[in-house]
Parts: structure tokens; sequence; C-alpha cells
């Protein structure tokens, strides 16, 4: 094997070369991860929130649903009370009109 310093330096030069494209490469990795590094940490920041807003929300909605069962219980108690009254009512006049007829 002869030494052949051109070739070395060629050679050399190519490894150089690749070095440099895989340096590139590497540093463009490096960028998109710190992108997503920081993506990450933003969405952190911002996921409690979202997060605390959502509990709120579900909790807004389990108060209505509570607070709708109430009306419902409510109108139909109205409507027990409302139809007892009315059949009250109903003896009463009937009563009044047996009273009548019997004058």
């Amino acid at each position: 094997m002869s030494f052949d310093p051109a070739r070395m330096v060629k050679d050399f030069e190519r490894t150089a070369g690749d070095v440099a494209a895989v340096k590139q490469k590497l540093g463009g990795m490096l960028d998109k991860l710190k992108v997503m590094k920081v993506s990450a940490e933003k969405a952190a920041k911002e996921k409690p929130f979202v997060t605390a807003s959502k509990k709120h929300l579900l909790q807004l909605r389990e108060s209505a649903a509570e607070k709708l069962e109430e009306l419902a219980d409510a109108a139909k108690i109205a409507e027990q009370n409302g139809s007892e009254r009315a059949r009250r009512r109903h003896v009463a006049y009937c009563s009044l009109v047996e009273a009548w007829r019997g004058l």
C-alpha cells in the first residue's frame, strides 16, 4: 500500500463533508425538538386552565341538571296538589249541588 497524500486529503474532505451534513441534520432535529419542547411546556401550562375550565363546566352542568330535577319534582308536586285541590273542589261542588237539589 502506497502513501497518497492527495487521496488522504480527498477522503478527509469527503469525511468532513459527511460530518458536516450529519451535523446539519442533527442541528435541524435539535431545532425541531426545541420547538416541540416549547410547545409541550406551553400546553402543560395551558392544560391546567383547560382542565379547570372543563371541571367548572362539568360542575355547572351537574348543577343545572340538579336544578332541572328539582323543578321537575316541584312541577310534579304542584300538579298533584292541583289535582288534589281540584278533586276537593269537585267534591265540595257536588255536595253543594246535592244540598241545593235537596232544598
